[in-house]
């Protein structure tokens, strides 16, 4: 996963790696993500994605806040149909 924070406008955008195999193609299941959170530093959430199909391989997020209300970061945490977890850091400055 990589991603960034422009706090001062208050957008966060990130990528999460992922197939989002949508199961429809012969012998390849379903595997998609299926839940996302982003924190803060100390555990509150700020926004909660739930995704029922596949969006696209390697789906991108923009979220947008208040402007000025972003920390300097944020944890991206979530969960796919498979039971892998996903777990990352966004923060101001270049992707991660």
């Amino acid at each position: 996963m990589r991603g960034r924070l422009w706090a001062a406008s208050g957008r966060a955008r990130f990528i999460v790696d992922h197939p989002m195999d949508t199961g429809l193609a012969g012998d390849i299941p379903v595997f998609i993500i299926e839940d996302l959170a982003l924190e803060t530093d100390d555990g509150v959430k700020l926004a909660r994605i739930e995704l029922s199909e596949p969006v696209n391989e390697d789906p991108a997020f923009t979220l947008y806040f208040a402007p000025g209300t972003l920390p300097a970061s944020l944890h991206v945490r979530g969960r796919d149909n498979n039971g892998n977890d996903i777990d990352g850091v966004i923060s101001q400055g270049a992707l991660n």
